[in-house]
């Protein structure tokens, strides 16, 4: 894990839960926060990878931030009570949290089916939303707190076959308009990073099971991002950190764009 700049002490002790961080963009972002300081709560399904990553990041600490693994689904709203009441049981507070998690099921919306369907907002949105619940009713008691909300290209319209989790991420855009204008005054502040093209392992594994390896795919980005080169879990870091920063502080209802120039 590389990381051209960081600032170590940005996120002195901030309390953020970051739901599916233990792979991919959320693993980037969580490392990040960790670096800057912040106590990083990971949640998500796969509790081998949990716990890898906590190990990797625990390795890469420069400053005294620090991680842990919360296994919990998504999709289950017990998992999700359960990971939120540890933090608080341990931590005491909750600062901050990434809306990350997600799943991508490759349909159009004429061959998705309801129970596809379900699933991929079950996860994607409506695992998001009871969070958000659950952290604001905190961090409303507070009278401060910061919801970062991981979005995509495909929440303004989305490729053909990625109609379902096109879908879930222009509702969590909603989501996070909502939480943004509604609780302002009383000490909230929401935001979005619009994510591109990300370069992990996920997602060179999907583009292998099609017969394209990884020269194909920077060959490919090269065509179509502007910037010349897909994103790293990393970039997407680095923003999450700046909009958990007190630099940010008069930052809300906004849109981040890192994608290489292909939102423009």
């Amino acid at each position: 894990m590389a990381h051209q700049s960081f600032y170590p002490g940005r996120l002195q002790d901030q309390v953020i839960i970051v739901t599916g961080g233990q792979k991919g963009i959320g693993r980037g972002i969580a490392e990040r926060l960790a670096l800057e300081s912040a106590r990083v709560v990971v949640t998500g399904r796969d509790e081998a990878a949990g716990r890898e990553t906590v190990e990797c990041i625990r390795d890469e600490l420069e400053a005294s931030g620090s991680c842990v693994f919360i296994r919990a689904d998504n999709a289950e709203p017990d998992d999700i009570r359960r990971a939120v009441s540890a933090t608080l049981g341990e931590h005491g507070r909750i600062d901050g949290l990434v809306n990350n998690a997600a799943t991508m099921e490759r349909e159009t919306i004429l061959t998705t089916r309801p129970e596809l369907l379900e699933k991929v907002l079950r996860i994607n949105l409506v695992g998001a939303v009871e969070y958000s619940r659950l952290v604001l009713e905190h961090m409303l008691e507070r009278g401060k707190g910061r919801v970062v909300n991981i979005g995509s290209t495909h929440a303004w319209s989305g490729l053909s076959d990625l109609f379902p989790y096109s879908l879930s991420k222009g509702a969590l855009l909603t989501l996070t308009h909502h939480i943004a204008r509604n609780y302002a005054s009383q000490g909230i502040r929401a935001n979005w990073v619009t994510v591109g093209w990300v370069k992990t392992p996920g997602e060179i594994e999907v583009w292998a099971r099609q017969g394209k390896d990884a020269a194909w795919i920077d060959g490919k980005a090269r065509e179509v991002v502007p910037f010349g080169r897909l994103q790293t879990p990393e970039e997407v870091g680095a923003a999450v950190a700046f909009l958990f920063s007190s630099d940010a502080d008069q930052i809300t209802d906004t849109e981040l764009d890192v994608t290489g120039g292909l939102r423009m």
